[in-house]
């Protein structure tokens, strides 16, 4: 018997480690605990931008570093510039949380900012206050 045989892996087996029982959602509310806290904030203004929001009204990059901005200060916390704002939401595009209209594909300028599951946005929200309100003068200066 061949140990490193891997025809005779289950397909219910290799499904079960692949992909762990749990929505999409929950792992999402479990990497939303370790992103840092600019990143948070980030998040937290694209998704209070688009829970208030009208349907028909999109989301630019300047509404959410205007409304970061206003977050940072409410926090006193020194704020990013809006370049790396941009950057930032660029990585929460990759990181799944948020989805990026591009002006044109090879130019990397963001038009207008989507959630993936705007369903699920009063959930994300409560978990990102309670992140938000761990948070200690103490922890953001290291």
């Amino acid at each position: 018997m061949d140990f490193f045989d891997t025809t005779k892996v289950s397909q219910n087996l290799e499904r079960r480690v692949c992909y762990p029982p749990g929505s999409h959602s929950d792992l999402i509310l479990d990497v939303l605990k370790t992103l840092p806290i600019h990143i948070k904030l980030i998040l937290y203004a694209c998704l209070r931008l688009h829970s208030q929001n009208n349907k028909n009204m999109k989301i630019t990059v300047a509404d959410v570093v205007l409304e970061y901005q206003r977050f940072a200060t409410g926090l006193n916390i020194s704020g990013i510039s809006a370049s790396q704002v941009t950057d930032k939401i660029k990585e929460l595009d990759m990181l799944g949380f948020l989805k990026c209209k591009y002006i044109r594909k090879g130019s990397g300028r963001i038009k207008y900012i989507h959630i993936y599951q705007p369903t699920e946005i009063p959930r994300h929200i409560s978990a990102l206050q309670e992140e938000l309100a761990k948070v200690r003068f103490e922890d953001i200066v290291q």
